[in-house]
């Protein structure tokens, strides 16, 4: 059976610094001509991958994951 909203691949990722040594992993799918969507995860520690799902927005919409410092694919920094 096919899935109605097949996952899709982020077009872009990016690692934005946002100071004292943290870095933010984040990723750009679906239209890139569409207006963007930025999708915020509800829950500690768990990233954006489960997140997924809203790739039916992207077909009309730009669709903006990241990830919070130390979750998912941000990387977490040790206390000095």
């Amino acid at each position: 059976m096919a899935e109605l909203h097949p996952e899709r691949e982020p077009y872009a990722e990016h690692a934005v610094d946002v100071g004292d040594g943290h870095v933010l992993h984040v990723e750009e799918s679906g239209n890139p001509d569409g207006k963007p969507v930025v999708v915020l995860h509800g829950g500690p520690g768990g990233g954006t991958r489960y997140l997924l799902g809203l790739q039916a927005l992207s077909d009309v919409r730009r669709v903006v994951f990241y990830d919070p410092r130390g979750t998912g694919l941000s990387p977490r920094v040790p206390p000095e």
